[in-house]
């Protein structure tokens, strides 16, 4: 059953019109967690084991979409044998580096469940396995190996209701109630010959599901949206990485972003997003490839945000996205990626890997690894602050939130996603962006070489597409938003609330133990 659990958990998240399932599909993990009459004669090991298992069967199906990046033909001197084994590495080591990160951690919280406190206080128990998985996923957006791609929330968009709370208390407090709702269940089916108790964990549960869907309601339908509008485009090009990176390939990529760009500009747009690496060279006012870029912004008279490369003050190559100015000139601010792909961009301890697992060195698209951006790097332009996002920049809730903190009206995020073809990490990728939306309040214009390009509006709903691996242009009126969402400005505040409750009620079992102990060795 845990196997069946994580599977069909993990499902929601590609398959996001199943998301209702969400909020019973961990009933089986909660069980284990929970009953202890089951899991009493079970020692750490095989906690850890059924953990292992039941992340390993979740992570493996988020992760799948790595076999189809096989054969891997558009990097030099990868032969089929070696692309196998990277793709094998990146699905399975991914899921298995994960698994045991989520064992690690479902077998803290079953040793805090048994502790002598939380047998008593059975109310409480639900609470902590909730606050435990929320902070797991919180973790994974720290480090070079912290990859947030597998979060609970993600299955949630379809239902574009139930995820607005997010722009109160951001996507850590949907994986909470989530979680938490699954809990109150399981613990009401071990409970449930006193009845007593089974009311009260179920009026709990449907709290928290009225308080998600009716909140959620509420701030659905309230217009938060400015009256101030521009038009802006998403242009996708539907280039092959293959092609892509082949310098053959060069006028007609030219002639691609030439066209939907000119019809951009023919529709009423006044800003035009290009995809991440749309040129995959370095971009500058002193080379051929930006001089293109200007004639042809100051032939369309828009401000093009050019996906393409350029360097920092060492000479390390940056992904960038850079603003042509509808006079031709090149503004001075360039947003850079903050948030490299590993393997794909650099290599994390280089020397390690390039001698263990030599493929996996060769993954970077450049002979160097990439450098990362500092900073949200606000473009102003025509009295429009645009934040920018690049690709994986966008499944880090934190560098939207700073990108509005620091003034973004607009977000517009470049991305390739031309690796993922029809897989499941396409949509993934998408729901991510539809949180960010929701979180920071902002419409979101998405451009992506193969698809999906979208332009989402602050409520996280999609109102323009293209379909994946076609190549067009969208155009529409987007939102100039200056308000601030409660997520804005308070950040992962539930978070830190979670992490204090978690600690006080370790505290709280440890000082109880001790009290038990001393009565104990006084009555002896």
């Amino acid at each position: 059953m845990l196997g069946i659990s994580g599977l069909l958990t993990a499902s929601t998240l590609i398959y996001t019109k199943l998301g209702l399932i969400e909020w019973i599909s961990l009933i089986p993990l909660m069980l284990f967690l929970i009953d202890d009459g089951k899991t009493a004669d079970l020692r750490k090991r095989g906690i850890y084991g059924y953990g292992f298992f039941f992340f390993f069967c979740y992570y493996v199906v988020t992760y799948h979409w790595f076999f189809n990046l096989y054969p891997l033909d558009w990097i030099a001197g990868m032969t089929p044998a070696a692309a196998i084994i990277v793709c094998m590495l990146a699905c399975v080591g991914l899921s298995i580096l994960y698994a045991l990160f989520g064992a690690t951690v479902l077998l803290i919280t079953k040793v805090m469940l048994r502790t002598e406190f939380l047998t008593r206080q059975k109310l409480l128990r639900p609470f902590v396995i909730a606050a435990m998985w929320a902070v797991y996923e919180w973790w994974q957006t720290f480090g070079w190996w912290g990859v947030p791609w597998a979060r609970l929330a993600v299955g949630q968009t379809y239902y574009i209701v139930g995820v607005q709370t997010a722009s109160l208390f951001g996507p850590f407090f949907i994986t909470f109630a989530l979680v938490l709702v699954n809990a109150l269940i399981s613990q009401a089916i071990t409970e449930r010959a006193n009845i007593s108790s089974v009311r009260v964990l179920s009026c709990i549960a449907v709290g928290i599901l009225v308080f998600q869907y009716g909140v959620g309601t509420v701030l659905y339908f309230t217009d938060r949206d400015s009256d101030s509008t521009v038009r802006v485009a998403a242009v996708q090009g539907n280039l092959d990485s293959n092609e892509k990176w082949d310098a053959n390939s060069t006028r007609i990529t030219i002639e691609t972003y030439t066209k939907y760009t000119l019809e951009a500009a023919e529709k009423g747009a006044t800003i035009v997003v290009w995809p991440e690496s749309a040129f995959p060279y370095q971009v500058s006012e002193s080379n051929s490839m930006g001089l293109l870029c200007s004639n042809l912004a100051k032939q369309a008279g828009v401000t093009i945000l050019v996906g393409a490369f350029t360097k920092n003050d060492d000479g390390q190559e940056l992904n960038s996205l850079i603003c042509v100015l509808p006079d031709g000139s090149f503004h001075e601010t360039v947003y850079s990626k903050q948030r490299l792909v590993p393997f794909g961009e650099f290599v994390p301890m280089r020397e390690f890997f390039s001698t263990v697992v030599p493929p996996l060195a060769e993954l970077v698209m450049t002979d160097d690894d990439f450098a990362p951006g500092e900073g949200p790097n606000i473009i102003s332009t025509s009295g429009i602050n645009i934040g920018g996002l690049v690709c994986f920049d966008s499944i880090y809730e934190e560098l939207t939130r700073q990108s509005v903190l620091s003034g973004a009206q607009i977000i517009c995020l470049g991305t390739n996603d031309a690796w993922f073809s029809r897989s499941a990490a396409r949509y993934i990728h998408n729901s991510q962006a539809q949180l960010r939306a929701i979180e920071s309040g902002r419409y979101i214009a998405r451009a992506a070489n193969t698809g999906a390009s979208m332009i989402i509006n602050s409520k996280g709903e999609i109102i323009s597409e293209l379909e994946p691996l076609t190549d067009g242009v969208l155009v529409e009126d987007i939102c100039v938003n200056d308000n601030l969402t409660l997520y804005t400005r308070i950040g992962n505040l539930c978070v830190y609330l979670m992490i204090a409750f978690l600690v006080a009620v370790a505290g709280f079992s440890v000082a109880d133990k001790i009290t038990k102990n001393k009565e104990k060795n006084t009555m002896s």
